[in-house]
């Protein structure tokens, strides 16, 4: 039988075919993960899009009159909010989506803040944007 190198690893494997059984099963795995996060993406991604999102996206604006909150209360400054972040994330609870009470405005760059902390302390930081959301624009 002849034999020739895989073409990943570059162990000896039979002439017809092109890798071994390992990289065959890591390269399938690995290929099945990447399809399944892109998925979740275009659903995540898809659901942005929608114009359930886009109008409760503006009512949360216009309840808190487009006042990032973050700003008002932990620096005392008036900055104008132009998103929304979800204190429990789509991904997390998908469910919570369109819930008034998990949606926070606040501006890209405290979103962007917000997003950088989570990764220190997520629970501790969603409980103080929950408290923030009920101190609200006149609290």
């Amino acid at each position: 039988m002849l034999k020739k190198l895989c073409n990943r690893c570059s162990k000896v494997i039979e002439a017809p075919l092109k890798y071994c059984d390992e990289c065959v099963e890591k390269h399938n795995g690995e290929s099945q993960k990447a399809y399944d996060n892109r998925r979740k993406c275009d659903i995540y991604h898809a659901f942005y899009q929608t114009k359930e999102w886009k109008s409760t996206r503006d009512a949360v604006l216009n309840k808190y009159n487009y006042i990032d909150l973050y700003e008002l209360h932990i620096n005392k400054k008036i900055v104008r909010a132009n998103t929304v972040h979800h204190i429990i994330e789509v991904r997390e609870d998908y469910d919570k989506r369109l819930d008034m009470d998990n949606l926070f405005p606040c501006s890209s760059r405290t979103h962007n803040k917000i997003e950088k902390m989570y990764r220190r302390n997520r629970e501790e930081i969603q409980a103080l944007l929950r408290k923030l959301l009920q101190k609200g624009v006149g609290g």
